[in-house]
């Protein structure tokens, strides 16, 4: 059953009627493994429920008053569909969730009957049960595999015997028995302690249609086997192309050809990275029925990746005058459709010129707003989520009554067309009505196009001579690139490497810009559908609706389970649903190696090209299948096990561990990454997130050294201060089991000891120190805790509340930061960052191996890529190079238990006179230290001073990365002298809370800087103390100083700090 489809001559594709069976076979086997049911978890919640005891549910009836509740919102006497839980375990907020589950249909009179479907209902949720991806939560039933095979063995013959609902429920009680080696009454009894409540004497019923979550994409599978139109699915099972690596991409005159492809870029900041280009390159070299694959570890620029690539289709279509690119966002996580829209949802400077805005202004109560637009993105949420989007994003539902009824409305639209032309009149300097504007703007959009193609071709072929510098004249006097402020570099440029980067910058930006004006003049002349007759989902209607729609905002994110439903075709009652197939130009999909293959393959039959961004390397899908049912399922749908096994599995087309559905996009694509080992799929390389020595560990344990961290060390905030990766031995570390979780409360202990020791330290670096309150950090955002085992993190957040009780007086830690910061497995960090990042390890020195994250270093790859400037790992003192994963971290880190600014750092004045015991960096000097004159007003200020002496100076910006390391080893800024002092216990009561600001007016005073706040200056007799200065450049090229005081002075500022003269 050979499953490789041929393109011939770069057309579609051609199929064998065996190859198209061959197809279609899979398909079938996606959809019925969807027909199975995923093993829903249920909460139940918000007084949505009924109770009822066992004994009577046994009966199949529930009372009157339960009944009443259950159809209080329905509209007629159908039944309603309900699930219902016959062993719960008790959460927070009068909630629980459900551990053994039942559906079952609710009649009018009372009468439930029981909804019995083998490994379907009942059902264990699959987060209950241990699998490969699935393990530690407090209370789990038992393993996947068991819960399968018991309907393979002694249940098969019970689920064709129930016939009253009792025997239902027996079959409930069985499974749990089965799967945990207790009935749910036992279960209750045994397993109940402490905080850990479970029921299984009332049971939970609630209104729950379990397909409504698969119906959308059982539909278009169903449209797919019926028409046998399978459109992109058809490449993403097949393939078809030879693998080209990646660096071929730029073979021969592949550069050239690419960048004049590339037209569009939404940052006039920093161009493309090396790898960001490649991976834009690979996907212009593709076209359509191609499914190109990015490969995007941690911290390595996917959103700049994405958005170049919608800014270059957005432009190309508007340069030749088409219907706009409808483009559609989509995964299965909430997380991860949030990230789509937060690339596009604003694409705005916070101070645009007269080009770079949206020149359409917001809705509000149905007219035209003050404020400007900001997002090329609509959110499409269901139901459900929809009123928590509410005023966060713009939105639109599949009747047409969002964003498309807001922003057409005879009031918006009056209103939007005089601030349009106002914004034209602006730029252009002279304006017309709305058909002449859109004209005036494609041809300035050709004009800046044809620029920017003659200066590629100019360099390619004659490199920088007097003709491109006649060019790069004519683009500074263009009149559409008057407000670009880096217009200038092109001169600089000397090689079509470098000029590529540039008009990342410059040209393309503009060239963007000016595309969303000339769709923003679409949307203001399009005849729209009339009012009543958007209910219409006929060809033609959903036909305009898109181009219309498209022109506002090109993107539309939603999950893989609301696509089908946007893009079905009107059908007749009883009849099957159709679908639009191809109507998407491009299909985004994000987080794509935690998306099931079967979920997510099925809306790429609607999409006429796919870009598919992921990383296997991290957090997998929830499969609800383990492989032998999967191997069973495929049997079953005419897949043979050899097929299965050595075509389907290893290119990601399966239903069980490991496939997903960027294993499955990368070997349908044609590109390879990598030397040694090439791997499939475009690969971003450049890593911008984390300090260089937190990426190491990743790096080796994963991406086998593809990482080319981009982190200067001194870019870090806590340069100086402490060690970015260190492990800490706890002593009488020991693990106990919680279930099938763990928990270790000295390791818990330690970690809430760590916070209360250096919580203000990180404040007054991350929160007192930065000006611009935007860059703030949140009090509860600084510090995050991420640890393999629920258990475990549920015991450091009662711990550190517990200690919070307790806090010495003017701590800056909040009352409530135990239950306001972010303590929970890897999946509660996946795609967020912090500044510090405690690990938990949970085993102790009793375990012999830390089992569950050397099987899973995906999961470690996850806590660890969450960290920017620290990573504390706490552990037993055996995990210490011990084990697959800890001997990594053993080369990476350092092995310590100081606090921050209170380590041993290497002695850098010796011969200098430093005090055999002092503390590292504290230098001899003596007691009197010149003082010079007093400065005449103080104020709040950083330790920044002027690039020329006497001159005016310029605040160093907080994010601010020195250019190179301090030229004299051991010197400290002002807050890293008070965090020292803090942390040697040197501070003066009076002086517990003292930050940069306050000392600085003090050693002014003292005669050691002059000046004023914001241009301090070292005076001389500063300079003889031994204070300095050290320059450091912006990531614009900006340069500025920081005042530092070297070894020799910090031993006389500390005695002049004891006897009260500082």
């Amino acid at each position: 059953m050979p499953l490789d489809h041929v393109r011939q001559n770069g057309g579609p594709l051609s199929m064998t009627p065996q190859q198209e069976l061959s197809d279609l076979n899979v398909i079938e086997y996606f959809a019925r493994v969807l027909r199975r049911g995923q093993l829903d978890e249920v909460t139940f919640g918000e007084d949505k429920f009924v109770t009822i005891p066992r004994a009577h549910l046994r009966t199949g009836q529930l009372p009157p008053d339960e009944v009443e509740k259950l159809f209080a919102r329905r509209r007629d006497d159908s039944p309603v569909p309900v699930v219902i839980s016959l062993l719960s375990l008790q959460l927070s907020g009068g909630r629980h969730a459900g551990l053994v589950l039942l559906s079952a249909l609710l009649r009018r009179d009372g009468q439930l009957e029981a909804v019995v479907e083998t490994a379907s209902s009942p059902w264990i949720p699959a987060e209950r049960l241990n699998s490969p991806q699935v393990t530690g939560r407090q209370v789990m039933l038992g393993e996947q595999e068991t819960f399968w095979k018991s309907f393979h063995g002694p249940l098969s013959a019970e689920v064709s015997q129930v016939e009253s609902f009792a025997d239902a429920v027996d079959l409930a009680d069985a499974l749990c028995k089965e799967v945990s080696g207790l009935t749910p009454e036992e279960f209750a009894e045994q397993r109940t302690s402490g905080r850990t409540v479970l029921d299984a004497q009332t049971c939970y019923v609630m209104e729950f249609e379990r397909i409504n979550a698969t119906r959308n994409l059982l539909e278009l599978y169903d449209h797919l086997l019926r028409t046998q139109e399978l459109g992109l699915v058809s490449q993403l099972i097949g393939g078809g192309h030879s693998p080209v690596h990646e660096r071929d991409i730029h073979r021969e005159d592949g550069l050239l050809a690419r960048a004049l492809d590339a037209s569009g870029s939404m940052s006039d900041g920093f161009p493309l990275t090396a790898s960001q280009r490649r991976a834009v390159h690979g996907f212009l070299t593709d076209g359509a029925n191609d499914v190109t694959a990015v490969s995007g570890p941690p911290g390595t620029g996917k959103t700049t990746m994405l958005q170049a690539v919608v800014a270059t289709l957005l432009t190309n279509y508007a340069l030749r005058e088409q219907a706009p690119p409808l483009i559609v966002g989509m995964s299965t996580n909430n997380q991860a459709v949030t990230n789509i829209i937060d690339a596009f949802g604003s694409v705005t400077k916070k101070s645009p010129g007269r080009l770079d805005h949206r020149w359409l202004p917001v809705a509000e109560e149905g007219a035209a707003g003050e404020a400007a637009m900001t997002s090329l993105a609509v959110y499409c949420p269901s139901g459900t989520k929809r009123q928590a989007a509410q005023g966060r994003y713009l939105l639109e539902d599949h009747r047409k009554e969002g964003i498309y009824s807001e922003y057409s409305s005879p009031e918006y639209l009056s209103g939007a067309r005089d601030c349009y032309a106002a914004k034209a009149f602006s730029y252009f300097g002279h304006t017309s009505d709305i058909p002449g504007l859109k004209k005036m703007i494609h041809e300035a959009l050709v004009e800046v196009d044809d620029l920017r193609t003659e200066l590629l071709r100019h360099m390619a072929s004659h490199g920088p001579d007097a003709g491109y510098s006649a060019l790069c004249a004519a683009a500074a006097e263009n009149p559409h690139l008057k407000g670009l402020s880096r217009i200038e570099g092109l001169s600089q440029c000397t090689d079509l490497v470098g000029l590529d980067k540039e008009l990342d910058r410059t040209l393309r930006y503009a060239e963007f810009w000016l595309a969303v004006h000339y769709y923003e003049a679409c949307w203001l002349e399009a005849e729209f559908i009339p009012v009543d007759e958007r209910w219409k989902r006929t060809q033609s209607v959903m036909e305009a609706y898109w181009q219309q729609a498209a022109a506002l905002t090109p993107c539309f994110v939603m999950t893989a389970y609301q696509v089908p439903r946007y893009f079905s075709l009107y059908t007749k009652k009883d009849e099957p649903v159709p679908f639009d197939i191809g109507r998407i130009d491009l299909m985004i999909v994000d987080e794509a190696g935690q998306v099931d293959t079967a979920v997510g393959a099925a809306p790429f039959a609607l999409a006429q090209r796919a870009l598919v961004v992921g990383d296997t390397q991290q957090l997998a899908p929830v499969w609800s299948l383990d492989v032998q049912t999967d191997q069973e399922v495929a049997a079953s749908a005419g897949i043979e096990l050899a097929v299965w096994e050595e075509l389907l599995q290893p290119h990601g087309l399966t239903c069980s561990q490991p496939s997903s559905l960027m294993a499955s996009a990368a070997h349908s694509g044609r590109w390879l990454h990598g030397d040694d080992a090439p791997r499939r799929g475009l690969f971003l390389a450049e890593h911008f997130r984390c300090h260089p020595s937190i990426i190491g560990l990743c790096n080796d344990l994963l991406y086998g050294g593809l990482l080319n961290p981009q982190r200067k060390e001194t870019d870090s905030k806590l340069h100086g201060l402490t060690e970015a990766f260190q492990f800490r031995p706890v002593p009488g570390s020991s693990d106990t089991q919680v279930g099938t979780s763990r928990k270790n409360v000295p390791e818990a202990e330690a970690i809430a000891q760590w916070v209360i020791d250096n919580y203000d330290i990180l404040h007054d670096v991350y929160i007192d120190q930065i000006d611009d309150p935007n860059k703030k950090a949140k009090p509860d955002g600084i510090i995050g805790v991420v640890t393999p085992f629920s258990a475990q993190a549920r015991t450091v957040r009662e711990v550190l509340q517990k200690r919070l009780r307790d806090l010495p007086s003017g701590s800056l830690i909040p009352a409530n930061l135990a239950s306001a910061m972010t303590i929970g497995t890897a999946h509660q960090l996946q795609g967020a960052e912090r500044p510090v990042i405690l690990f938990s390890a949970v085993y102790g020195d009793a375990a012999g191996e830390a089992g569950f994250i050397d099987a899973n270093p995906e999961l470690l790859n996850v806590a660890v890529s969450r960290a920017k400037d620290l990573l504390v790992m706490f552990g037993a003192e055996r995990r210490w190079n011990h084990g697959s994963a800890f001997r990594l971290v053993a080369k990476h880190a350092s092995k310590t238990d100081a606090n921050i600014g209170s380590g041993p750092v290497p002695d850098p004045s010796e011969g200098l006179g430093l005090a055999a015991n002092a503390p590292a960096g504290l230098g001899v000097q003596p007691p009197a230290l010149p003082a010079g004159p007093p400065a005449d007003s103080v104020r709040a200020d950083d330790d920044v001073r002027s690039t020329q002496r006497g001159g005016a100076s310029r605040l160093a910006p907080a994010d601010a990365a020195p250019a190179s390391p301090s030229e004299v080893e051991g010197a400290l800024t002002v807050s890293q002298l008070i965090a020292r002092w803090r942390d040697m216990g040197e501070l003066r009561p009076e002086d517990s809370k003292i930050k940069a600001t306050e000392l600085n007016a003090r050693l002014a005073k003292a005669g050691f800087l002059e000046g004023e706040p914001g241009a301090w200056r070292v005076t001389m007799a500063g300079e003889l103390a031994g204070v300095g200065t050290e320059r450091r450049t912006k990531a614009d090229g900006t340069s500025y100083e920081v005042i530092q005081y070297e070894p020799r002075a910090l031993k006389g500022l500390q005695e002049m700090y004891r006897e009260g003269r500082l």
